[in-house]
């Protein structure tokens, strides 16, 4: 039920945390995956592309992101899906 949101729009993915250059405010409830490198990001900038993608009823999902620590900042931050890396010490227990 979680994922069923997210199951009737069209996606488009970025490489990086930067939002891709598409005009949302001609789409209908779009999703934009970001994937995090692992580099530093300015959190207000991502704050700001976040509020304007949500300003046009897009949905923001990151994946790749390397622990729960850096996930809770991106959740405050608006982000409505993360998707977290599986540490190989968990995956054995």
């Amino acid at each position: 039920m979680r994922l069923r949101p997210f199951c009737h729009g069209i996606s488009f993915q970025s490489d990086s945390m930067e939002a891709p250059l598409v005009e949302f405010s001609l789409l209908a409830a779009a999703i934009v995956v970001l994937q995090d490198t692992g580099a530093s990001v300015d959190t207000a900038r991502l704050a700001k592309a976040i509020d304007s993608l949500h300003a046009y009823q897009a949905r923001v999902l990151v994946r790749h992101v390397t622990s729960w620590t850096v996930a809770k900042p991106l959740a405050q931050l608006g982000v409505d899906l993360v998707s977290v890396v599986q540490d190989e010490r968990d995956a054995e227990s």
